[in-house]
């Protein structure tokens, strides 16, 4: 499932205005936001989480340690389930490995759950757990409730935010938002991304 997906999976970076570009991860009193994303087409769109590109800034998307960082437009932004997309040029996206959407009301608890994201700048390291339970409830940075959250205890680290949370076929079953504690972590379940996308 790695070799076959990871290098859909990206380092979304925003950075407000007046605040200079940087490399590596992010230190302490960092005002630049880092996560992860994942390629949805061949047209550019990259996933992520909304509280990463949130306000005013400039939002770049690397594909590799050893590619500068790209522009990117938002075209999503949803508070109400932390989700967002950006999109890249045509150019850069002739080369990009889209990601395969699974469905919610397949996943059951017990799954096999896959993470692949950029956690404290470390890019594409997978971690590995279980679908712990489906239908929570948890709360978006603006307070709203995102019901049918899947609950993992794959480790979940700063950088996450944005990655994929795939099953054993390497499809796309959520949006990693969000960990409580090790082997407590959360993801916005697919179809709320399916939705977000759907006239994309």
């Amino acid at each position: 499932v790695y070799r076959r997906v990871r290098l859909g999976v990206v380092v979304v970076e925003h950075r407000p205005p007046g605040v200079p570009s940087r490399r590596g991860p992010p230190t302490r009193g960092d005002r630049i936001a880092t996560g992860s994303g994942f390629v949805l087409d061949d047209a550019g769109h990259v996933a992520t989480n909304q509280h990463i590109v949130a306000g005013r800034g400039t939002t770049t998307v690397q594909f590799a340690a050893n590619e500068d960082p790209v522009r990117a437009t938002i075209v999503r932004r949803d508070a109400s389930t932390d989700l967002a997309v950006v999109r890249v040029g045509r150019a850069r996206a002739a080369r990009l490995r889209p990601l395969a959407l699974g469905d919610s009301d397949a996943v059951r608890v017990g799954d096999p759950a896959i993470a692949i994201g950029n956690p404290l700048g470390l890019q594409r390291s997978l971690t590995v757990g279980v679908v712990s339970a489906v239908g929570r409830t948890i709360k978006a940075p603006d307070g709203a409730k995102i019901r049918d959250a899947v609950q993992t205890d794959a480790p979940i680290n700063p950088g996450n935010s944005g990655c994929p949370l795939l099953d054993a076929a390497g499809r796309v079953i959520g949006v990693v938002a969000q960990a409580r504690g090790d082997g407590l972590g959360f993801a916005v379940p697919v179809d709320a991304l399916k939705r977000l996308v759907a006239d994309l």
